[in-house]
């Protein structure tokens, strides 16, 4: 009876630590990726733009240039402030998005005196305490699956430019908000003089960025406003490319999370990216700063859907190991007994 009572406190053990894989909030790589490559738009004029700012009638107002916006990855955070601050760390040396929830709301206010990249990383690091801390990403964004729903029409039977169709691995109406995992967290900065431009009421800034994954695989994003206070960017403000890019309108800067339905990661693409000749990265642009390697795998996130299986196999290993010790033990002490 004591033997089965052990086995089955083992086996409950491993079943609590399983639960805890399941309800990662990230995809595992998350605190090693460079920032999303940004990709060159093309203004009215033709001119090559990293960010255009529009006024309420959606009238372009002012380009941003390449080199004068900045996406800064989660995994920068430890590289400019562990002079400041003591960011939770793993053996090789990237951020533990596990333990950022241990981090003192205190100590990531940012002060006066504070640089523009420390800043820059405390809210970062809070975003992604304030993401690691919820069970689902609906407790951060209220109505999600309803918001959800409005993506539908991004991911309808579409035609693009060339009027190739495009769809999606499965009906957008699928994804539910129990579903959503970040693949990327980020913030989005600008210079000064462009900073005074987004900031006139009514204006919004339009970002394009790649996503590594097809245009198939329902990307979404949400924004960290102000505090705590995120949103999902809905899609009326949200285009995705027939390359599989996402464009999104914001009305500020500052951290944003690219979100997918983990269970669509390994789904097979249903459509076959191709690159828009008109507003590709010219030579310039992909060695500006922000440009991620132009090599990177296409669909990167389906490798990382890879790495959570083995972490489920060694914890089922590990939680077996646990049970035949139990086994042993208790055997041993029966026939000691007898």
């Amino acid at each position: 009876m004591k033997m089965t009572k052990r086995i089955f406190a083992a086996a409950l053990a491993a079943l609590m630590l399983t639960s805890a894989v399941a309800a990662e909030k990230f995809t595992p790589s998350v605190s090693q990726k460079p920032a999303p490559e940004i990709v060159v738009q093309q203004n009215e004029k033709k001119d090559e733009a990293a960010a255009i700012i529009h006024n309420e009638e959606k009238k372009e107002i002012v380009s941003v240039p390449v080199g004068d916006l900045l996406v800064t990855p989660v995994s920068k955070a430890t590289e400019q402030t562990k002079e400041q601050l003591p960011v939770p760390t793993t053996p090789e040396g990237h951020v533990d998005l596990d333990q950022t929830v241990e981090l003192k709301d205190e100590d990531l206010e940012i002060k006066e005196g504070d640089s523009e990249e420390l800043a820059i990383s405390k809210n970062l690091l809070k975003a992604t305490k304030q993401v690691q801390k919820t069970e689902e990403l609906s407790e951060l964004v209220a109505d999600l699956d309803e918001i959800l729903k409005g993506h539908q029409e991004n991911y309808a039977v579409t035609e693009d430019e060339t009027g190739k169709v495009v769809a999606p691995a499965k009906p957008i109406e699928e994804i539910k908000s129990e579903n959503l995992i970040v693949k990327d967290i980020f913030d989005v900065s600008i210079t000064a003089e462009y900073k005074e431009q987004l900031a006139v009421e009514g204006h919004s800034i339009t970002i394009r960025l790649k996503t590594g994954l097809s245009a198939d695989i329902p990307v979404m994003g949400m924004h960290n406003y102000e505090g705590d206070k995120w949103e999902m960017i809905d899609h009326e403000h949200t285009v995705r490319h027939d390359n599989g890019d996402i464009s999104l309108t914001l009305d500020s800067l500052s951290p944003v999370a690219l979100v997918v339905d983990k269970t669509m990661l390994n789904a097979p693409s249903t459509v076959t990216p191709t690159e828009p000749a008109t507003e590709a990265p010219t030579e310039a642009a992909t060695e500006a700063p922000t440009a991620a390697p132009t090599e990177a795998p296409v669909e990167p996130d389906a490798e990382e859907s890879g790495s959570s299986m083995w972490l489920w196999i060694v914890i089922g290993a590990a939680a077996a190991v646990v049970v035949v010790v139990l086994v042993a033990k208790n055997k041993k002490k029966d026939k000691e007994a007898v």
